[in-house]
């Protein structure tokens, strides 16, 4: 596999010109995640993003200094990110590498931000936090 990896959004059933699927690719290469923005691509490094939050069919990035809104499901995004990222609930995604501590139903994120953890994804974001820590 290259270092490179390249994903066009999943349109099930639909029929959309193939100038729409390429403004709609998400692309990852070294840590840099490339992004449709307003008509425009651009480059976001991984290592900025806090967490994602997915509402409606939208797709929140919170970065050190921005949020940045993009047209996308997170499903798209999860398994494009780097390992140092972790689907804690259903609408949220976070950068292991910010958060400062896990209580059961929380994570609490470097800026004072808190992040849900699902029942579902408990037992997992446990595990995965201390294997973070303690690595």
């Amino acid at each position: 596999m290259s270092d490179c990896t390249i994903a066009a959004q999943v349109l099930e059933k639909r029929e959309e010109p193939a100038e729409y699927l390429v403004d709609r690719m998400i692309r990852i290469c070294r840590d840099q995640l490339m992004l449709p923005i307003r008509q425009t691509m651009e480059h976001i490094d991984c290592h900025e993003i806090c967490f994602m939050e997915s509402r409606g069919h939208n797709v929140y990035i919170y970065t050190k200094n921005r949020e940045i809104r993009i047209y996308q499901k997170l499903t798209d995004l999860v398994d494009l990110l780097p390992n140092y990222f972790h689907q804690c609930h259903k609408s949220y995604i976070v950068n292991l590498e910010y958060v400062v501590r896990l209580e059961r139903t929380l994570l609490y994120m470097a800026d004072g931000r808190m992040v849900p953890v699902s029942r579902t994804h408990q037992a997992e974001t446990k595990e995965i936090y201390e294997n973070y820590v303690n690595a």
